[in-house]
């Protein structure tokens, strides 16, 4: 059902997102695993798929940009997003800026 899907996988480098990457690439899938700081940026099988690690900083527009921009000149297109990254370390919701609420909250990404 995957196979030859290409995907974008955010907050990739641990958890529920590597889990996601594994499983997209095992069935078939073009997996693009976006993470902030990535180990390295080697390509690897999985499967039937491929996982590509890619820098992505969902908090910063220019890395948005540029993820989106290097995914379209390599596939062309993007069949799937799976908005993963999270923010672990806030307190208390009051305390949270407009700001930082604006970079959390589901932004439409042109493509």
């Amino acid at each position: 059902m995957l196979q030859g899907k290409v995907a974008l996988i955010t907050g990739a480098s641990r958890g529920i997102g590597d889990a996601i990457c594994k499983r997209f690439s095992d069935s078939g899938a073009i997996v693009y695993a976006a993470m902030r700081f990535p180990k390295c940026l080697t390509e690897y099988n999985i499967g039937k798929g491929m996982v590509i690690p890619i820098r992505l900083d969902v908090c910063d527009i220019d890395s948005i940009k540029q993820c989106i921009l290097e995914i379209k000149n390599r596939q062309g297109f993007l069949d799937i997003l799976v908005n993963n990254a999270g923010i672990t370390n806030i307190e208390r919701l009051a305390a949270v800026s407009s700001c930082l609420m604006e970079n959390m909250s589901l932004q439409g990404i042109p493509f």
